[in-house]
C-alpha cells in the first residue's frame, strides 16, 4: 500500500508518496477557500484552482507533520516528568546539606544522613518483596 494516516475515524491510505519539489517562487497553497457551490478549491494567495485531492493530500501531509510533532513531544514530556522526582529529591538532600543547622534524614528510620555517607544502590525489584 503506502503511507496510511489515522485521522479520528477516518483512516487515508496513499499508493505514491513522493515529495514535490518546492522552489521559493511557487505558492505553497496554504491558504483555501472552499466554495460549496460550485465544489471548488480556491487558494487565496495566488488565486488558482486546486484540485480537490491536492488540498486533501496536503491536508493530510499537514496532519502526519503535526501528529508526529505531538508524539515527539509528548516523549520529551514524559521523559521530564520521570525525572522530575529524581531532581526534586536531590534539591531537597542538597539544600538540608547547605543549611548549618539541618540535614537530611532517612524516610524509613528517621537517622540523619550526612554529607559523607556513602550511598548503597539496590535493584527496584527488591523493594516490594
Amino acid at each position: 500500500m503506502g503511507d496510511v494516516v489515522q485521522i479520528s475515524d477516518f483512516t487515508v491510505s496513499k499508493r505514491n508518496s513522493k515529495h514535490r519539489a518546492y522552489s521559493e517562487n511557487v505558492c505553497l497553497h496554504y491558504r483555501l477557500e472552499l466554495d460549496d457551490n460550485g465544489q471548488i478549491v480556491t487558494c487565496l494567495d495566488c488565486q488558482k484552482q486546486i484540485t480537490p485531492y491536492f488540498a486533501l493530500n496536503m491536508m493530510i501531509e499537514s496532519f502526519d507533520r503535526q501528529a508526529d510533532k505531538l508524539a515527539l513531544k509528548k516523549k520529551e514530556l514524559e521523559d521530564l516528568e520521570s525525572q522530575k522526582l529524581h531532581f526534586i529529591a536531590a534539591k531537597a538532600l542538597e539544600t538540608a546539606w547547605r543549611s548549618k543547622t539541618t540535614l537530611p534524614t532517612c524516610p524509613h528510620c528517621n537517622k540523619a544522613i550526612e554529607q559523607t555517607a556513602r550511598f548503597g544502590v539496590i535493584d527496584k525489584r527488591f523493594l516490594n518483596k
